[in-house]
């Protein structure tokens, strides 16, 4: 257990999750300082996705359940857990885009109906979490089905799908999210290091650690590394959190404002395997559209190796044009293609994140790891906390664990 008092804590990566540490650590009354190796807070992996709350359809390949049971009870606490660390109510129907569709591809490499049957013990993890927990909700809502079999689409070819899923699963706008935090940082006494790569950690004693970055050494009375690509790496000059097979995958959404000709579509999601996804953000303040067509925004996957410095180039926004222009001009064509309506994007932009998961193999590959997400998040000795994010949707419960070590 951490006792409490004035003591020094240094928070490794600014993305959202450190983000969110940082609030817990000085709401405890700490002295906090966050280490980043961008030049903005939250501006890389945790909000250059979809910004998708799963309620765990997407991982109906894990028929453990572990997944799905993991990600159902993260998105239940996702709104109660950041409201309590913003110190505020937040509107949620103004940031959440149209719900999901889910549809299945004909060579899924889970059959429609081994889906439908993951989706029906969803459903009653669902309903076991909203008897026992009657003050959680799905961002301010309890629905009584989250998921329902429907026609398919007509926007979907239907020689190519064998179902189609609507569900109450729903993305929310990271730009608005990410000003609701950052507005919540500034003013807290929080001192904020940017351009300051974390180079390695050492620990001096119990609860005394030497943080040796780009920018010089710090010293901290605890640490909680919240890296995304790197965190394995510290893990392991630590001697603790050992993690094998480590895959990570650079990957690109592409955002483009509001699309008059596919105003009506809903966002989707196929499953399972190497697909795509179309969020539409239509009823939400900045009526944005994401894109993302994993055959084509997958840039490369790594196994259990350093980053790269062209992929940290592409990270921090040094995209060669030719690779730019491809993205966009094949993403397009892959969705025109889907959708069979002539339509282009409107002041597209690339968002480049890298995705950090387990799993030797890629996503179509039926025996991989990647179709897991069942981690234990949080690690804590001595002073020293790894906290792996897993799903963009676990930050705020990861959050509310890490804080059962501070009472």
């Amino acid at each position: 257990m951490i006792k409490t008092g004035k003591v020094s804590v240094g928070i490794l990566g600014g993305g959202m999750q450190g983000s969110c540490m940082a609030l817990l650590f000085r709401k405890k009354g700490y002295e906090v300082t966050i280490l980043e190796q961008a030049d903005d807070l939250m501006s890389r992996a945790s909000f250059n996705q979809e910004g998708k709350i799963h309620m765990g359809f997407i991982y109906a390949h894990d028929t453990s359940m572990n997944t799905g049971h993991k990600l159902m009870r993260d998105c239940l606490h996702f709104a109660s857990c950041l409201e309590e660390l913003l110190d505020e109510k937040i509107n949620w129907n103004q940031i959440k885009s149209d719900k999901f569709m889910y549809l299945v591809p004909k060579d899924s490499i889970t059959d429609a109906m081994e889906i439908k049957r993951y989706f029906g013990k969803l459903q009653s993890e669902y309903e076991k979490i909203m008897r026992s927990y009657p003050h959680l909700s799905y961002l301010g809502e309890r629905p009584e089905k989250i998921y329902e079999s429907v026609p398919l689409p007509g926007f979907a070819e239907a020689s190519q799908f064998a179902n189609s899923f609507q569900t109450e699963e729903v993305a929310v706008s990271q730009n608005i999210l990410r000003e609701r935090v950052r507005k919540k940082l500034t003013g807290q006494q929080i001192k904020i290091c940017l351009n300051t790569k974390v180079l390695g950690c050492k620990k001096l004693s119990a609860c005394a650690y030497e943080v040796n970055t780009t920018k010089g050494d710090h010293s901290f009375d605890y640490v909680v590394n919240c890296l995304w690509e790197n965190q394995a790496m510290l893990d392991a000059q630590l001697g603790v959190n050992q993690k094998t097979n480590i895959n990570l995958r650079l990957k690109f959404g592409l955002v483009s404002s509001h699309i008059d000709a596919l105003d009506t579509l809903p966002s989707f999601s196929m499953i399972t395997g190497a697909y795509g996804d179309f969020v539409n953000f239509t009823n939400t303040i900045d009526r944005q559209m994401y894109f993302s067509w994993y055959p084509v925004s997958r840039y490369g996957m790594l196994v259990n190796q350093a980053i790269p410095q062209e992929w940290n180039n592409i990270c921090n926004g040094i995209i060669p044009e030719e690779l730019y222009s491809s993205q966009i001009k094949d993403q397009l064509k892959a969705y025109q293609n889907l959708f069979k309506t002539e339509f282009n994007f409107n002041s597209p932009k690339l968002i480049p994140g890298i995705i950090v998961a387990k799993g030797l193999a890629d996503i179509d590959d039926d025996q991989t790891e990647l179709h897991t997400r069942d981690e234990d998040p949080v690690f804590y000795s001595e002073g020293y906390f790894s906290i792996s994010t897993g799903k963009f949707t676990s930050i705020p419960y990861n959050t509310h664990v890490a804080s059962t070590y501070l009472n």
